[in-house]
């Protein structure tokens, strides 16, 4: 395979993959915000939202939980 090939190869897989990042959606940035406009009580500028992926809500409310919890 010649380095052409390979790099044709390369910007044909960076280009599908690319079309399976997920943008931020314009619904959801406008609900968001909405949301912090009335609870600001006036009009907002979001200038940054990060998107996670993870498990990080689910491990701090395990966490909150067993805390809470007396173990005899």
């Amino acid at each position: 395979m010649s380095d052409a090939a390979t790099i044709e190869d390369l910007k044909a897989q960076i280009a599908a993959l690319q079309e399976q990042i997920e943008g931020p959606d314009t619904e959801l940035l406008s609900v968001i915000s909405a949301a912090v406009a009335g609870y600001l009580g006036e009009r907002a500028v979001v200038k940054q939202i990060r998107f996670k992926r993870g498990h990080q809500w689910a491990d701090q409310g395990r966490r909150a939980i067993m805390s809470g919890r007396e173990f005899a």
